[in-house]
């Protein structure tokens, strides 16, 4: 018998999203890496340094994967990085909250998805604008 058919089927679906949440996670970073120390150490044309991280439209997933990723604490804890290669590992994450001015060679860009939408959404209506179309069948979104 597994410890979890002891528990309520309420807490055993709560263990197994939990355990979804941190197994998701784990891929994110670990498929980071490898694409971060294979563009360092190998190929900069097959592999990358610059990561787009979209959590869903619910704020609290924003809120998890920032509290993770902040200060790139999931990459610290971790144990994917070799030691000899640690000292090499320089990624900077920056948040939506953050104004974005340089960015340096390696970059994780964290966000949500209503942040691109409303971005996506001012260019839209200043799209419709600077084309005169406000009146016409194409629906003027509001900011």
């Amino acid at each position: 018998m597994r410890p979890t058919e002891f528990l309520h089927p309420e807490q055993r679906l709560a263990g197994k999203a939990y355990l979804v949440n941190k197994l998701r996670k784990f891929v994110m970073t670990l498929s980071t890496l490898w694409q971060y120390f294979n563009h360092k150490k190998e190929n900069k044309e097959d592999y990358t340094s610059k990561f787009l991280l979209i959590a869903g439209e619910k704020n609290v997933i924003y809120d998890r994967l920032k509290r993770d990723f902040k200060d790139e604490k999931i990459f610290k804890e971790l144990p994917f990085i070799l030691p000899e290669w640690r000292e090499e590992f320089d990624l900077k994450v920056i948040l939506k909250e953050e104004p974005i001015h340089i960015t340096s060679e390696a970059v994780l860009f964290l966000s949500n998805i209503q942040q691109l939408e409303k971005r996506v959404l001012c260019y839209y209506n200043r799209l419709i604008m600077a084309l005169g179309m406000q009146n016409s069948a194409v629906r003027n979104v509001q900011r």
